[in-house]
């Protein structure tokens, strides 16, 4: 039952797209350091769940790397005005003076504009990425993702209907 519940966390944690690796620590087939310096993620989720059953070649996973770290390096000054625009935003709504929907339209436009050329550098790096695989990898990732979709989908259908309401202990 433990195994259950460890397993059920474990996908849940990876259909959300938490990292679980930390920059330092890599997993195999997952390269150290996979994700921006803000902690998310160069590559779209999915895709970098299914690198951990690629079994890259070490020459794959140094040619990955080097990808991975211009992406990074891509990606640092976007997300540092992302993150600014969110320091901005929380400043608006958490002072005492009023705000309204008009002020804070041009913070989330900037940020959907950030949020769009993050997802088109990540579309990039995966593109990049998977051109250094082979057919029996992609194929090893196919089978792998085609089992967390049907994961997912057993959870939902185990999650329909209210959650329980949790209270916290004090």
């Amino acid at each position: 039952m433990v195994a259950k519940k460890l397993l059920l966390l474990s996908v849940l944690v990876f259909a959300c797209g938490f990292p679980v690796t930390s920059r330092a620590q890599g997993a195999p087939g997952f390269p150290a350091g996979s994700s921006t310096p803000s902690g998310g993620p160069v590559l779209p989720p999915p895709f970098m769940m299914a690198l951990r059953v690629a079994d890259l070649t070490p020459e794959q996973q140094n040619k990955m790397n080097q990808i991975m770290a211009s992406g990074r390096e891509q990606s640092a000054e976007p997300m540092k005005e992302l993150r600014s625009i969110h320091e901005q935003i929380a400043n608006m709504l958490l002072g005492t003076g009023p705000v309204s929907e008009a002020d804070l339209a041009p913070f989330a436009q900037r940020a959907g504009r950030i949020d769009q050329q993050m997802q088109q550098q990540w579309v990039t790096t995966a593109l990049r990425v998977r051109a250094l695989l082979t057919p029996e990898q992609l194929t090893k990732m196919n089978q792998f993702h085609q089992q967390v979709v049907a994961i997912n989908a057993q959870i939902e259908k185990l999650m329909q209907g209210p959650l329980p309401r949790v209270v916290p202990k004090r």
